[in-house]
């Protein structure tokens, strides 16, 4: 029994944490209320929103602050919470980033090949200054919610409970933080599932966050500036390519909610997951 009340605890305080990240949102409800009134900028439509979301991308640099200043006497709770190993950090981010980008662009090539998008080339230079703004927010957010999922709910779960149990948690938890997105669906929760598991996997095998949180966040700055396509169901971030959903293809190309809705992201997932394990169990079995 207190073990659920301390799983049920640590749950409630990790959808505290996210709270932290959306402090920055209430700067742009401000802006958003000004612009509305017509006394905000000159900027379009879409490039307000394009750099309000950079705000708010931004604002995951809050939630490792908060956590580094709430710990900063504890190095052994902070090393539960966040845990960054010092060995190869580079070598991991760089890793972990180029494994999202293949996948990602894995799975959109073969929604291409099976017509589930039209796509259409809007680069300009003028888009340069926002790639690299978008390029750093995501870094900052990918690696935020990495650290609410993957460092603070499984590191604190794996600490009274079986490993697998904490993924299982903390992928879940993952998966229904996107419930309220825009064309949140069943296939999108799963596929979010799925991703929450492959990640806490690789948190459990490395035991720091440097390869999923570069992973999480190239995933969503490949798929939406780069490719056109809408983030967990964010759209209007195309500053390369524009990938307009196919109607009749949601399977592909997950419809309103982006990649992650899509039918042929959950069976690439499970394929990877698959793979991993086996992998895993393989080394494991060598040593």
């Amino acid at each position: 029994m207190n073990k659920i009340i301390d799983i049920c605890k640590f749950i409630i305080l990790a959808f505290l944490l996210t709270f932290i990240m959306g402090i920055p949102s209430l700067f742009i409800g401000f802006y958003q209320g000004l612009y509305d009134a017509g006394t905000g900028t000159n900027l379009s439509v879409l490039e307000t929103n394009q750099f309000l979301m950079i705000v708010e991308l931004m604002g995951g640099i809050m939630l490792p602050l908060f956590l580094l200043a709430t710990y900063k006497q504890n190095k052994q709770e902070l090393d539960i919470v966040m845990p960054f190993s010092k060995e190869k950090r580079l070598s991991k981010y760089i890793l972990g980033y180029t494994l999202g980008l293949l996948i990602l662009l894995t799975i959109w090539s073969i929604s291409i090949y099976f017509s589930g998008f039209q796509i259409t080339m809007v680069w300009s230079m003028f888009n340069f200054r926002l790639l690299i703004l978008f390029f750093l927010g995501y870094g900052f957010q990918g690696m935020a919610e990495e650290i609410v999922c993957r460092g603070y709910l499984q590191g604190r779960l794996m600490k009274i409970t079986q490993k697998r149990v904490a993924i299982i948690i903390s992928a879940l938890f993952f998966s229904f933080m996107h419930a309220t997105n825009d064309g949140i669906t069943l296939m999108a929760l799963i596929s979010l599932f799925l991703f929450g598991i492959f990640t806490g996997i690789i948190r459990s095998y490395t035991n720091d966050l440097w390869a999923v949180g570069a992973f999480h966040s190239a995933w969503n700055f490949m798929q939406g500036p780069v490719l056109g396509v809408s983030v967990s169901g964010n759209s209007n971030q195309a500053l390369i390519l524009e990938s307009k959903d196919t109607p009749n293809k949601v399977f592909f190309n997950g419809g309103l909610f982006g990649l992650e809705g899509s039918g042929l992201t959950v069976i690439i997932f499970v394929i990877v997951i698959t793979l991993v394990l086996f992998t895993g169990e393989k080394r494991r079995k060598y040593k």
